[in-house]
Formats: C-alpha cells, structure tokens, sequence
C-alpha cells in the first residue's frame, strides 16, 4: 500500500514537471510584438536617418517632417540575428494600413534591408524559415524569410 501510494506521487511529480516543461515551452513559443518607439539614443536615430535618407529627402521635398520610430530585435532562431526596424511617421509615408516600415539586417557594422513596406502591427512569429523567424504583420498578412529577404509567403 505504501509503495503504491510512493508509485502515485513520482507519477503526479512526473505529470507536474512534464506540464511546467510544456508551459515553458509556449511560452518561448509565443508570438512578440515589435514596438517601435523614438530613438534611445544619438547613435541610433542616426543610423536610422543615414539608412531611410532617401525616403526622408522624398518627405521633405513634399514639405513633410517624418518622425522616426526605431526597435532592435534578434530575428535568428537558431543563431542571434540583430534587425533594426525603423518606421517614418507622417502624412506622405502613411495610409489606412499604416507607416513606411523597413527592416535591417545587421552583419559587422553593415546593414542590409531585407523589408521594405507600410505597415501598422508587427510581430515576431515563433514559425521560422531559413533559420529567421516569420513576421505577422497588421490585417493578417504574414511575412517569411527566403534567405535573402522577408516575402509575402503567397508569392514562393
């Protein structure tokens, strides 16, 4: 009777541990949103005025003065993947769907932009492709990785 009673509560232990596991799991799992926020410091609102220079000389020509809205986030699930997400905020760069959003990848010092389009939401999503986490982006649309740039998975 006692070695039944010693039997149960392993297996209750083994249960509960297996349901933290799982819960931790989805947890890492779980989709992240991207906020954007106005630049932390000099250095950052730099680079990202130095890498939407031209999209920003296009507001001004057209007497607009975007705000700039920045966030970093690792990208990579199975190595860390730095992206600089930027978005300009005004009148010109934004429409019913939202603002002129880009997304850079860093390598080095270099940035390369793999994401280019207007968009409100994003987020990070626990699907990946090619070792880059998908992108859930405002009214449904999704975004994956092919390797060299994020794309609407409809157009593989």
């Amino acid at each position: 009777m006692l070695l039944s009673f010693y039997r149960r509560s392993l297996l209750l232990c083994a249960i509960w541990s297996s349901a933290l596991a799982l819960n931790a799991v989805e947890a890492r799992a779980a989709p992240k949103s991207v906020t954007l926020t106005t630049p932390a410091t000099p250095a950052i609102e730099s680079l990202a005025r130095q890498l939407n220079a031209e999209a920003i000389k296009d507001a001004r020509n057209h007497h607009d003065d975007p705000i700039i809205l920045v966030t970093m986030a690792d990208l990579g699930r199975s190595k860390r993947q730095q992206a600089l997400f930027t978005q300009l905020q005004s009148a010109r760069l934004c429409g019913a769907i939202g603002c002129a959003t880009s997304i850079y990848l860093g390598d080095k010092g270099r940035w390369t932009e793999v994401y280019n389009d207007v968009t409100g939401d994003i987020t990070i999503l626990p699907t990946a492709h090619h070792g880059l986490y998908d992108l859930g982006l405002s009214k449904g649309r999704k975004r994956i990785w092919n390797g060299t740039e994020y794309i609407d998975p409809l157009d593989r």
